[in-house]
């Protein structure tokens, strides 16, 4: 019996042993064929890990290269819309200034106001072929609807019921001339700024989410890459457009209207202040994105070399021709 078991041991111990000199030889004439090693990862050894970490971590410096050349083009496009409505803005507020030093048309700086406000609901649905730029992350719905539209427009149904709330009649009556300028800037600076409240706005005006997108730009840094139609400049400018536009300016009384103009300036001052603002952070943004991608650049090229460094030191006659 003892005997039975070792001829049987060794019979297996041979087998075993001619099949891992067949699987050497075959090894061995793929190798001879190709000129590479057959198993890479079995000629790395314990390097195995490491080489896979270098790949891993140089897939992921490329996704967020890609990234960034989608950022780049969102950033100059955004940044393209922010300085049209920002001139816009400037012009108007110019029309203004000359108005109240030479009696100018009010009539004018109606039509002015209502083409301003058509061009920021305009500019503020800009996108970028993948969304709407001003959306936040809500970017693939438009963040604006036009102000005058067919039916009335949310927003300005808004404004003309707390129009009618103050004072008894709507904004076409003939009975406007009467409301004082006091009783103007009450409504102005009560009823009709609450309809630009964050709340209402989002409410009665815009789409667009109030939260940003955001971009990783780095392994390590992320950062928005949007302003969102939320903004308070945004708002600002708005209702200003708005109260110049839609009050009936030109029936109102002189003194009336000058408080309207008044305010109205102010705010889109404080609107183009703030659109300065968001400007030079953006301008940030752009430099650390631009920074990060440099960065980004030599980094994705320090780990690739150093997988490539380890496989070709395993396995020379692989990048013998690099």
């Amino acid at each position: 019996m003892s005997s039975m078991m070792s001829t049987n041991a060794m019979s297996s111990a041979l087998t075993n042993s001619i099949l891992n000199m067949q699987a050497q030889l075959a090894r061995a004439q793929k190798e001879m064929s190709t000129g590479n090693v057959s198993d890479l990862g079995d000629s790395l050894g314990s390097n195995v890990g490491l080489d896979y970490s270098y790949g891993a971590t140089n897939s992921m410096l490329t996704a967020i290269q890609s990234t960034n050349n989608l950022v780049s083009s969102r950033l100059d496009i955004t940044q393209s819309a922010l300085s049209n409505i920002a001139s816009d803005a400037s012009n108007l507020r110019d029309l203004l200034l000359q108005a109240q030093s030479n009696n100018g048309s009010v009539s004018t700086m109606e039509t002015e106001a209502q083409n301003s406000l058509e061009n920021l609901t305009s500019t503020l649905n800009t996108s970028d072929g993948g969304g709407f730029v001003f959306g936040g992350i809500n970017s693939a719905t438009a963040p604006m609807s036009s102000y005058v539209s067919t039916p009335t427009s949310a927003a300005q149904q808004s404004v003309a019921t707390a129009f009618s709330t103050a004072f008894g009649m709507s904004q076409t009556s003939g009975n406007v001339s009467s409301i004082s300028a006091q009783q103007m800037q009450t409504f102005l600076t009560g009823a009709f700024a609450n309809l630009f409240s964050s709340g209402n706005w989002s409410a009665n005006w815009s789409q667009a989410s109030s939260q940003p997108t955001q971009n990783q730009i780095s392994l390590f840094q992320t950062v928005n890459t949007s302003v969102t139609a939320n903004d308070p400049a945004l708002r600002q400018l708005a209702e200003g457009y708005t109260m110049l536009s839609d009050l009936n300016l030109s029936k109102l009384s002189q003194s009336t209207a000058s408080t309207i103009i008044a305010a109205a300036s102010s705010l889109i001052n404080q609107g183009i202040s703030g659109l300065s603002d968001a400007g030079q952070c953006w301008n940030n943004a752009e430099r650390r994105k631009q920074r990060q991608s440099d960065d980004v650049d030599t980094a994705e090229l320090l780990p690739n070399a150093d997988r490539l460094d380890g496989e070709r030191r395993s396995d020379p006659n692989r990048y013998a021709g690099e």
